[in-house]
């Protein structure tokens, strides 16, 4: 096996990085040009335009469940809904 230098190594962890990046929604993409769109509760809505506000996160896939009860008015209700949008979005 050929060993690779630190350099190359955290060449090839950005190009990871980089790649998971592009393969991401964004938040505002999820909240204003989804099908998600039309079918989710205000409540949500609102607390997802506050985490975009505060860039907390960037992306949707990133949101856990600890950070997003962790918002305000957003239980576990809201994250039963965040998961089901969330995974009708992805699927597609």
């Amino acid at each position: 096996m050929k060993n690779i230098s630190k350099a190359e190594y955290y060449k090839a962890i950005e190009l990871i990085k980089e790649y998971h990046r592009q393969n991401k929604t964004a938040i505002r993409d999820f909240m204003y040009n989804s099908s998600a769109t039309d079918i989710m509760s205000i409540r949500l809505f609102n607390g997802l335009k506050s985490v975009d506000h505060k860039e907390r996160y960037h992306y949707i896939e990133d949101i856990t469940i600890e950070g997003f009860v962790r918002i305000r008015n957003m239980g576990a209700k809201s994250w039963i809904e965040f998961q089901e949008l969330r995974d009708l979005v992805l699927c597609k």
